[in-house]
């Protein structure tokens, strides 16, 4: 075994608010050595954001908790990790946390009721870099340097920063070194779709940021879970649904399954599950339209579409089009990228100009954040993208 006792190592994480994800790199060449994911226990307090910022408010006791909850899995995390790799936690020097603005903050234990209704303003700007005690116990990772990244928006946060940063610095700028002709150099007009429990979603469009943040519930990332189920596989289920006219244009089932239900490709679906779906897949797409119609663009504009977020992994591309999910014109552009977020939390670790990147974006107000819901035409929008196949959902 080749001795690595003499390295220097970080831990990267992924602070989703469903789910962590976790990794052990080695500095020097930014190398996973390796990776764990596991639920985040905040979930107790609201599946969502707006639940957990509400229970922050009115008992700031459970923001402590919901701190504690993180820094405990954490803690545990890295020892399982570290005990595997025959590493001691001294041997980590630097931490790097990417999450949404709510999760940053949570973490720094800030006031975040601003951050729960309009104009959904935010005390985390810039990122923060301290002693790792100010999350972790003082002898856990002595000495070692914690990086929390910084937020756009109360919707735009490091997470989707971090996944910006290494989309330009790693995926199409460290191809601009290369002598392949068909490798990202090419890309000028691209898009990042980070489809997860909220769809963060960012155009860059002739130099120019656009981002905002379509919110999904848990219809993607947690849906169906007693069923073992998630997001893509129910939508590959509505899709044959439809296709074989048991799920009927309207988004209605066909009787008796009216009714009753009816299980498809091992899914049970129902009308209302039916609805939750095709209102978090028209949210996503509202967000796309809306993003482009902003930059004065069109879709057939974009050299690349980068898909991240742990739904997005797993999505079944054609039947993203079909059922409208997707614009057909991505057909051919599209790159999966995996969880982007810890992709840049592992750059980060290896190269601090990562950091000073994202840092860029947020001090310099590159990135024009488009608040959906306050646009006169969102609601009539997101009820046209309901449409399911070409048929209307009736609601």
């Amino acid at each position: 075994m080749k001795d690595i006792s003499d390295r220097k190592y970080a831990y990267a994480v992924d602070l989703g608010s469903t789910t962590i994800d976790a990794a052990i790199v080695e500095i020097e060449t930014g190398k996973r050595l390796a990776e764990r994911s596991f639920k985040n226990r905040q979930s107790l307090y609201g599946s969502d954001i707006i639940n957990r910022i509400l229970a922050a408010t009115r008992d700031r006791g459970k923001l402590t908790s919901m701190k504690a909850m993180v820094s405990d899995d954490l803690m545990r995390n890295a020892s399982e990790m570290l005990k595997d790799l025959s590493l001691k936690k001294d041997d980590i020097k630097k931490i790097c946390i990417c999450g949404n603005a709510t999760m940053i903050s949570i973490l720094l234990e800030y006031d975040i009721e601003s951050m729960g209704h309009a104009p959904f303003d935010t005390r985390l700007h810039e990122s923060v870099i301290c002693p790792s005690d100010l999350l972790f116990a003082d002898d856990f990772f002595c000495g070692a340097q914690l990086i929390l990244t910084g937020t756009a928006s109360a919707f735009i946060g490091g997470d989707v920063l971090a996944g910006m940063a290494y989309i330009e610095k790693k995926l199409i700028n460290d191809c601009q070194n290369e002598h392949d002709m068909d490798c990202l150099r090419k890309i000028k007009n691209w898009m990042l779709l980070d489809l997860g429990t909220n769809g963060e979603m960012v155009l860059c469009s002739e130099g120019k940021y656009f981002a905002t943040s379509a919110s999904c519930g848990p219809a993607f990332e947690g849906s169906l879970r007693r069923q073992h189920v998630y997001g893509s596989g129910a939508l590959s289920a509505i899709a044959l649904g439809l296709k074989t006219k048991n799920i009927l244009r309207n988004g209605a089932l066909k009787p008796p399954f009216d009714e009753k239900g009816i299980t498809i490709s091992n899914v049970r679906l129902n009308s209302d599950i039916i609805r939750e779906i095709f209102l978090a897949k028209a949210a996503i797409r509202t967000g796309i339209d809306f993003l482009l119609a902003e930059a004065g663009t069109s879709a057939d504009s974009l050299d690349t579409v980068f898909l991240a977020g742990g739904f997005g992994f797993y999505l079944d591309l054609d039947t993203a089009y079909y059922l409208g999910l997707l614009p057909k014109t991505f057909d051919g552009r599209v790159i999966v990228i995996g969880n982007s977020s810890l992709e840049g939390a592992c750059c980060i670790c290896k190269d601090t100009c990562f950091l000073s990147l994202i840092d860029d974006y947020i001090v310099n107000n590159k990135i024009n954040v488009l608040q959906l819901a306050d646009r006169e035409s969102y609601q009539e929008a997101l009820m046209e993208n309901a449409y399911a196949a070409g048929g209307g959902m009736m609601f």
